[in-house]
Formats: structure tokens, sequence, C-alpha cells
């Protein structure tokens, strides 16, 4: 009787991770659409500041046909820009806060 409990239990407790994780990708998903149809090209990532997913958009705008994936994003960005945009994505990534685009994003490839 004890076991089924705890077994129901950790049943509704995988359920409601599976919803959670079901809503965290559907926001996501509703953001890189609407960022999609703000911006030039939505690019995601990671923590050493490195391309993690695909980027075509942003491949088309620097007129390369390779593939950005790995590339550290900062030796995409004209030498004056870097400082800047490092400094404003390494603070945003830390809080898991925004930065303003016009602080950080506005810059030249």
């Amino acid at each position: 009787c004890l076991a089924r409990l705890h077994l129901q239990s950790l049943g509704r407790g995988m359920i409601r991770q599976s919803l959670e994780l079901q809503v965290a990708r559907n926001t996501k998903g509703a953001v890189v659409e609407m960022l999609d149809k703000l911006c030039d090209c939505v690019v995601f990532l990671d923590s050493d500041l490195k391309v993690s997913e695909p980027a075509p958009k942003l491949a088309s705008l620097l007129h390369t046909g390779r593939r950005l994936e790995g590339t550290d994003i900062l030796q995409l960005v004209q030498e004056e820009d870097r400082g800047r945009l490092e400094t404003a994505l390494r603070s945003a990534s830390g809080s898991h806060q925004f930065v303003s685009m016009s602080d950080a994003y506005n810059v030249s490839l």
C-alpha cells in the first residue's frame, strides 16, 4: 500500500515535470518567433559565448555558407564592439535577465 502511494506520487511528479518542460519549450518557441520578426537574426549562445544552435540568418548576414555552431560570437563582431558586447552578455547570463538591445546588441559585424 505504501509502495503504491509512493509510485503514484512519483508518477504525478514526473507528469508535472513533463508539463513544465513542455511549457518552457512553448514559451521559448513563442519568444524566438517574436524576436525572429523583430530582429535581423536570433542567435543562441552557450556559457562560453559560442553559437550553440544553427544560425542561418546570421550566416546569411555575414555572407558565409559555413555553419556557425561552436563559433565565438565575439570573433564575429568588430573589435571596437567586443568589450561592450562581452560585458553585457556575461552580466545578463549570470542573472538570467535580458540586456537592452540598444546597450549590447547594436554592434557591427
